[in-house]
């Protein structure tokens, strides 16, 4: 006499099946590739955190993953490239990860440099395209030009023109 026992629906042995060889291999190109079929099937992000046992910043952090160019995603399922890496490299503009992937090694800490530079870039742009209120006084420096030191972020401009009409810096 043979016994027939369900084990559940196809889908469910799928999904049980993904979660073992994630959860096992703790690729987390692999959870992220997952976690978008999961969301696909409208799961929500705390039915997949409970199911990977992953708290919600583990999800999104997984989710950015997918946010990497193709070599660059692949070079993390292969295990070439590490995941606090790849998630870095995950925030810059394709063009940018394009540069990177390039690179016969990516260390963490070339990206987390790049991104600092990116970052003080954007600062210094929006201090320049903020007007600023100047009420340090205006001193000539060694080579004779008229400077002036910008309160908000202790950048030196040079002043052309008549300082106290318009004011031209550069």
């Amino acid at each position: 006499m043979t016994k027939t026992i369900e084990v559940g629906t196809l889908e469910e042995i799928d999904l049980k099946e993904k979660y073992y060889k994630t959860h096992i291999q703790g690729n987390p190109a692999e959870q992220a590739l997952l976690i978008q079929d999961l969301l696909a099937k409208d799961w929500t992000q705390q039915k997949i955190a409970k199911l990977l046992k992953l708290s919600q910043g583990g999800i999104s952090r997984r989710l950015s993953l997918l946010d990497l160019i193709p070599k660059l995603f692949r070079l993390l399922k292969e295990g070439k490239l590490k995941p606090s890496t790849a998630w870095h490299l995950s925030k810059l503009a394709v063009n940018d990860q394009e540069e990177f992937a390039k690179k016969e090694k990516i260390t963490l800490k070339e990206v987390l440099q790049y991104r600092r530079k990116l970052s003080i870039s954007s600062e210094v742009v929006k201090a320049l395209e903020e007007p600023a209120v100047v009420s340090t006084p205006f001193y000539t420096s060694e080579d004779g030009k008229q400077v002036v030191t910008c309160p908000r972020c202790n950048h030196q401009f040079t002043v052309f023109g008549d300082p106290k009409s318009s004011l031209n810096i550069e």
